[in-house]
């Protein structure tokens, strides 16, 4: 099935009618613990559920785990919804995808997330309204959970959710320092999903789109952010999204869970710190390093419009363009920025990062070269 979309400023409005076409009375709200409180626009979602009986769930970490899963799964459990609806950051929409899929048993929740398990078919409803322009987790079939500092993603098509709501009314309260961190992942996002192993015309095209609109507003979204800037953001961020979904994520996403759960840096943040040095890794290219998948020559192609897409003439250019939207965010690049203080550190992390997941970047990573890129990054 395919999701049906929907764009605008105040589409929220269309929820109370898109619930009753849904056939749907029993609604399981995944929101933030205080964001959505805070929201000015929640008077605006509770107007639209009026006439539905509304369980609210928001017992969600920054970094959700099992727990917060299975707090969750008894809450569905005893309320027993027909839809559920999450508002929210990449962390809520997670949430709301897994607890859309999870069984009631749950001894198999552990299993399902560790892949040990296979996923159930979704046989609730699903809608998804983002609140950051960043994640893309509506547009994914992706969601992350974590066990203890362990991170997992599961992956299904069921957890792709019956309609998305668009509504970037949600991102005008943001302030400058969350709008860059979830601009940092959407572009991240846009450009491993350009590189990556898995990439497809589609994907490309998705990411060339996302790239192309990020960079173009990324000063004024963050020194004089309007209505206009806000809208073309949320589809930037909901393009990376579409992008990755097809290609999945390459090396900055790899480490960044790493970053976060060990030194608290947090998710838009830890990619883009590392983006640079997998720019240089990544376009220096050695064709002995590539993957078999990957034909040379369209890969050379692929970064000549890399470098275009990100308005630059050369790899260096490219990682200035990084260094600069980092500090026009109001932060210094570089790790040792970040808590992350001596040689050892980045030892550690490159031991806590699993190579089986930088498989889909284009060029072979083994631990030595994942500690030089970490050196660099430094």
């Amino acid at each position: 099935m395919k999701t049906i979309e929907l764009f605008g400023r105040g589409c929220i409005n269309e929820l109370n009618k898109s619930l009753k076409r849904l056939g749907c009375s029993r609604v399981l709200l995944i929101t933030g613990k205080t964001s959505y409180e805070k929201s000015p626009k929640r008077k605006e979602v509770e107007s639209n559920l009026d006439g539905f009986l509304v369980q609210r769930y928001c017992n969600i970490d920054i970094n959700p785990d099992i727990e917060n899963l299975i707090s969750g799964v008894r809450v569905a459990n005893q309320f027993n919804p027909d839809i559920i609806v999450g508002i929210g950051g990449g962390s809520v929409l997670d949430t709301a995808k897994l607890l859309s899929i999870l069984p009631v048993d749950e001894s198999e929740i552990r299993d399902i997330i560790t892949g040990i398990k296979r996923i159930p078919a979704r046989i609730k409803h699903l809608i998804l309204v983002p609140t950051t322009s960043g994640s893309g987790s509506e547009a994914t079939q992706f969601a992350v959970s974590y066990i203890g500092k362990k991170k997992y993603s599961v992956s299904s098509t069921g957890m792709l959710p019956d309609m998305v709501f668009l509504d970037s009314e949600f991102t005008d309260t943001m302030s400058k320092e969350l709008t860059a961190t979830t601009a940092f992942d959407a572009i991240s996002q846009a450009i491993e999903s350009f590189w990556a192993v898995g990439a497809t015309r589609e994907s490309m095209n998705y990411a060339s789109e996302s790239i192309t609109g990020i960079i173009n507003i990324f000063n004024s979204l963050l020194t004089h952010p309007t209505s206009e800037s806000r809208d073309k953001m949320m589809i930037a961020s909901h393009l990376a999204g579409k992008a990755i979904n097809i290609s999945k994520t390459t090396g900055p996403h790899a480490i960044s869970y790493a970053l976060t759960k060990n030194f608290g840096i947090p998710h838009g943040i830890a990619v883009m710190l590392t983006l640079a040095a997998f720019v240089e890794f990544n376009t220096n290219l050695n064709s002995s390093l590539l993957n078999r998948q990957i034909d040379v020559t369209e890969y050379k192609q692929r970064i000549i419009k890399l470098l275009q897409l990100m308005q630059v003439k050369n790899i260096m250019g490219t990682t200035i363009k990084i260094n600069k939207m980092i500090e026009q965010a109001g932060l210094k690049p570089g790790l040792k920025n970040f808590g992350i203080s001596n040689p050892e550190d980045l030892v550690l992390l490159s031991e806590n990062v699993n190579i089986e997941r930088l498989n889909n970047n284009p060029l072979s990573i083994n631990r030595s070269q994942l500690l030089m890129i970490l050196n660099k990054s430094w």
